[in-house]
């Protein structure tokens, strides 16, 4: 049932349907597993990911989110080098508090916009470390 509903909101594009069904605790996590699942098996359009993506962000379940955007870099060739996604992974690791997996996406990722997001870190986190690897990475030390 989950995985019919998950791949009707992602195939419908609706953001009200998407806050409708996020808003549900008791059913969200069993549809955000799907979701994933349905990214990572089937053909997706782009639209649809933008949609799902910016759904997850309007209903505030940044932890999810971060799982979501980790599956599509990490498991989908199609996303592995986009640079949008990986910026929205790393800003959303600041946004959440994880310091480390801020860390190990900095060092992990390449194709990302290293002195915007120092300066994101700098000026929204106060997260100094981060900033520094970033401009490091950047070659901007």
């Amino acid at each position: 049932m989950f995985k019919q509903l998950a791949n009707y909101l992602t195939k419908r594009k609706d953001k009200d349907a998407w806050t409708k069904a996020l808003k549900d605790s008791n059913i969200r996590m069993q549809l955000v597993e799907q979701v994933n699942s349905v990214l990572l098996n089937e053909y997706i359009e782009d639209d649809e990911i933008t949609i799902t993506i910016t759904s997850f962000m309007d209903n505030q379940i940044f932890a999810e989110l971060s799982d979501l955007l980790e599956k599509l870099i990490f498991y989908n060739k199609r996303y592995s080098n986009n640079s949008e996604l990986q910026e929205l992974l790393i800003s959303n690791a600041f946004n959440t508090n994880n310091s480390e997996k801020a860390k190990e996406y900095i060092t992990r990722l390449d194709d990302y916009n290293a002195p915007n997001l120092a300066q994101q870190a700098l000026t929204q986190y106060s997260l100094y470390e981060h900033a520094f690897m970033l401009y490091k990475k950047s070659g901007n030390e």
